[in-house]
């Protein structure tokens, strides 16, 4: 047996159906109507339309990610000018140096040349000076020096003096005087000794 409340249930529920029925026909009839007016819709579209229970929304395109500068132009483009304006103050400092560097390459050019210029010019004077040209007749011509015999041999002394196998010599030499001469002071001890040893043998 069904009580009072069984009935009222089942009815509503009979009700609610009937009313979502009513519902969607309504909806299929507005579209049907309205794709009637419209002249280019095939008829495709409108079996579709009516069979349809699912609500229609717009395709949402997905957004391309921006990348790093395009953000930054987007959100900061103060720190986009300010890193800019480094850049061109960074290049400005370089192109300077590599102007100070040619610069000064072009100096030490310059005085490595005037230098040698100077050097040859010297040289060339000095040899002006010291061998004049023999069709000239030049007074200041120089006069040839003459050595005599005590400042050859004192040159030829010095000379051999500094070589190195006589300085080896002189070596050994001033080694064997010393040595000769500590022997003799060791003899001269020996007989201090034994003179005083047989002056107090005789006492």
């Amino acid at each position: 047996m069904c009580s009072k409340g069984d009935y009222k249930l089942y009815g509503s529920a009979s009700q609610s159906k009937e009313y979502k029925i009513n519902v969607k026909k309504e909806m299929v009839n507005r579209l049907t109507t309205s794709a009637a007016h419209e002249p280019d819709v095939p008829y495709e579209k409108h079996e579709a339309f009516k069979h349809s229970e699912v609500c229609f929304e717009p395709e949402k395109i997905p957004a391309s990610p921006l990348t790093l500068r395009e953000a930054l132009e987007v959100h900061k483009p103060h720190f986009i000018s300010c890193s800019q304006e480094r850049l061109k103050k960074l290049e400005h400092i370089v192109q300077l140096r590599k102007a100070q560097q040619s610069e000064d390459l072009g100096k030490k050019q310059g005085t490595a040349l005037s230098c040698k210029l100077s050097s040859a010019s010297i040289t060339s004077k000095k040899k002006q000076y010291t061998v004049p040209h023999p069709l000239s007749d030049n007074l200041f011509k120089p006069k040839e020096r003459y050595i005599s015999e005590k400042e050859m041999h004192m040159r030829s002394k010095r000379i051999y003096n500094n070589l190195p196998e006589v300085k080896k010599k002189q070596e050994e030499k001033q080694k064997r005087i010393i040595i000769q001469s500590n022997r003799k002071r060791v003899e001269i001890f020996k007989k201090q000794l034994l003179d005083q040893l047989l002056q107090r043998n005789t006492e």
